[in-house]
């Protein structure tokens, strides 16, 4: 384990790397930008302002509404939710954006490990529309997930959203890594067993890396590697071995 985070410090921490790490964090950054210049930071300042000042011009003709909001404890629930809705939102969005860039760099990250390190060379992969359709299905349960815990909310809290979010974390990098480490048939296996306890373990401690304000939008790439060198070496440590061998020879 140790070896594998020290190898992966050392490739994550080239240029290259390091400059394709910006991608999640400009494209946020793009969206932020898109969603106030059509409007939404309007949107955002007005309930700010009612938050603030106590004043919701826009449902004043709802007389009860408007009593309901001008309630001290009201107005301080209201502020405190609307501050911890929008910081776990920008969470949620940023881990969906991450892992996105991520998919898409994926095949050309675990190509260049391949290339630096094991000289592997799998054929035939799991081809791309095959793969699509997993995502599709693990993002539909995904929703249904979500929709399911979200009446939860009130009781449990937000803790219980985090159920959905590992759900698609986990498996978004259980696909992306082995259909792009694994041959075809290999591959297909991974997925019935849903990987193992150590992949599952590990894409547990990076979520929660995740959770820390642009650690997320990062260290996704980090995630990649990492877990590129993980299989690499458990599925094929026979052949890695025995190409260590010849080299010391």
């Amino acid at each position: 384990m140790n070896d594998i985070l020290s190898i992966t410090f050392r490739d994550f921490f080239t240029k290259k790397i390091i400059l394709w790490s910006f991608l999640p964090l400009i494209a946020l950054l793009l969206i932020l930008f898109t969603i106030f210049f059509i409007g939404g930071g309007a949107i955002l300042e007005e309930v700010k302002t009612g938050l603030a000042t106590g004043n919701y011009e826009i449902i004043e003709q709802y007389k009860i509404l408007s009593w309901f909001l001008h309630l001290s404890i009201v107005h301080w629930l209201g502020a405190g939710l609307f501050y911890l809705l929008g910081s776990f939102i920008v969470i949620i969005v940023s881990l969906i954006i991450a892992l996105m860039i991520a998919g898409f760099l994926t095949p050309v990250i675990t190509a260049e490990i391949d290339a630096r390190h094991y000289q592997l060379n799998i054929n035939p992969k799991a081809d791309f529309y095959s793969v699509i359709k997993l995502m599709t299905k693990v993002l539909l349960k995904f929703v249904g997930l979500f929709l399911l815990c979200l009446p939860l909310m009130p009781f449990i809290g937000f803790i219980v959203i985090h159920i959905p979010l590992f759900y698609l974390f986990y498996k978004f990098f259980l696909i992306d890594i082995y259909s792009n480490t694994v041959n075809r048939d290999e591959f297909y296996i991974k997925i019935k067993q849903g990987g193992d306890s150590q992949f599952i373990f590990i894409c547990f401690i990076f979520y929660l890396l995740c959770l820390i304000p642009l650690a997320g939008l990062f260290l996704q790439l980090f995630f990649v590697i990492y877990l590129t060198h993980f299989v690499y070496r458990n599925h094929f440590r026979q052949t890695i071995n025995l190409q260590l061998e010849e080299k010391i020879k």
